[in-house]
């Protein structure tokens, strides 16, 4: 009891600590807040922001003599905690040369975490990395995607940057009413280049309109000299998740990493980026999700496969992230709160993605992990996920979704020695030359089942008014 209390002591005066360090920062009395901050962090796990702070105050010199290195480990504190101002400055410093060796690898490797974070100064930074190429593979979609998600928090140097994509036609389609759009809202931020860009293109230095007077009867009239207008190819983006290796052993599986590996080869031939990630939790698989479908806009699109755990509950789908607490007496509220609902993803799509085509594929419909306990009420019984149509933005159609599952409700899609038959038929069809979407996924189907011998027969939706295909004829 006694050692419980000095904990909880311990922990008060830290924080009352880091509160009285930042109200002493605030008003400019910076040695105060330098006094205060340090005693707030004390012990191997101290306050992240507190930390961040401190290394900021090393780092400019104020309340103390400027100090590279303890500023450098403050952050380095901070960001083990996932602070991402920490990470961020990290990135700053490695970038310039400032108190850390000029390393653009490292540079990147920082930004991104803090960018992961959905920290928006560092989805800029991240992105002109991108544009330039410096420290990550050059990625002008990428760049874009980022540029997108920080603009979307007024980031008034996101904003100005997506203009300019929009402007150039890099990245995404060209689209001057999207740059003009950005650039006024750069503008309203107070950037100077911003307001510079909306006058060279307002309309009046815009050329002038052509005026079509009418033609003389008496004079033939010309051959009319036309020219089909390009046609514009969509970026195409995918997510793949797999989730194997699970906190609760009982969950693991064998297949789902080797399978979105075997994908991932197949889309990167059909002219895909292509991220993968594995054995996510719960907050890195929404925030992954989020982060990715963020970044479709009506120039996309997108391909999201999940392999590993998922489960029916309540008539809806959620996949089971890596670190599920599975224990005795889990109830279906308890279990949703720890689960992803794929579906209200789509739903909250913003109104950028119209136009977009956006492929879901589960293979997750693998037996139920709560039967076999004996859990009522989760998984409705029964093993796979109830194969439903997944629905974009506000459901008009003009967000276009296209929905594939391993197998059919009830069903249970079976792995294989390397690679499971749904895996294994997918990879093998994306890369045939010439075939649609919806052919594509009726000859998995048919292949699929007659691996099996119709113990697994994938299903489909099709929400979709245009036609796509992974690889053109030749």
């Amino acid at each position: 009891m006694v050692l419980g209390l000095s904990v909880l002591l311990g922990l008060g005066a830290a924080l009352a600590g880091k509160q009285e360090g930042m109200e002493f920062y605030n008003k400019g009395q910076y040695e105060q807040a330098l006094a205060e901050l340090k005693d707030s962090v004390l012990g191997n796990d101290g306050d992240p922001e507190a930390q961040t702070l401190l290394g900021m105050m090393y780092l400019k010199g104020q309340g103390t003599e400027k100090d590279t290195v303890l500023a450098t480990y403050w952050f380095q504190e901070a960001a083990r905690q996932g602070n991402a101002t920490a990470e961020r400055t990290l990135g700053e410093m490695y970038l310039a040369g400032n108190g850390l060796p000029q390393d653009d690898y490292q540079a990147a490797y920082w930004t991104q975490q803090a960018a992961d974070l959905g920290d928006a100064p560092a989805q800029v930074t991240l992105g002109k990395l991108r544009l330039d190429g410096r420290g990550v593979e050059r990625d002008a979609h990428e760049a874009f995607r980022l540029f997108s998600l920080a603009a979307g928090h007024d980031d008034a140097d996101a904003q100005y940057q997506l203009a300019q994509l929009y402007e150039r036609g890099e990245g995404t389609a060209a689209d001057r009413e999207q740059a003009l759009r950005w650039y006024r809202a750069a503008s309203a931020g107070g950037l100077k280049a911003a307001a510079e860009a909306l006058q060279r293109l307002s309309p009046a230095t815009a050329p002038a309109p052509v005026v079509l007077q009418p033609r003389n009867p008496s004079v033939p009239a010309s051959p009319l000299v036309t020219s089909a207008a390009p046609t514009v190819k969509k970026k195409r983006i995918a997510l793949l998740i797999a989730d194997q290796n699970y906190q609760d052993a009982s969950l693991d599986l064998s297949g789902p990493i080797n399978d979105a590996r075997l994908i991932q080869a197949s889309l990167v031939k059909a002219g895909f980026t292509v991220t993968v990630k594995t054995n996510l939790t719960l907050v890195q698989m929404n925030r992954d999700i989020s982060s990715f479908l963020a970044g479709v806009d009506g120039n996309t699109v997108s391909l999201l496969y999940y392999s590993g755990h998922g489960v029916e509950i309540g008539g809806a789908n959620y996949l089971i992230p890596a670190d599920f607490q599975m224990r005795r007496g889990l109830t279906a509220t308890e279990a949703v709160a720890q689960s992803v609902d794929i579906a209200a993803f789509y739903a909250r799509m913003p109104a950028q993605a119209e136009g977009s085509l956006n492929i879901t594929i589960l293979d997750a419909c693998r037996d139920n992990p709560f039967k076999s306990r004996g859990l009522k009420g989760l998984g409705d019984g029964r093993d796979g996920l109830k194969t439903i149509g997944l629905t974009g933005g506000n459901g008009d159609g003009t967000v276009e979704t296209f929905t594939a599952y391993a197998a059919a409700s009830g069903q249970v899609a079976q792995d294989g020695v390397q690679n499971g038959p749904y895996a294994t038929a997918l990879a093998q069809q994306m890369t045939v030359p010439g075939q649609v979407l919806e052919v594509m996924f009726r000859n998995v189907r048919q292949e699929v089942a007659r691996r099996t011998a119709n113990q697994q027969i994938p299903t489909s939706y099709a929400n979709i008014s245009s036609e796509f295909i992974f690889v053109p004829s030749k």
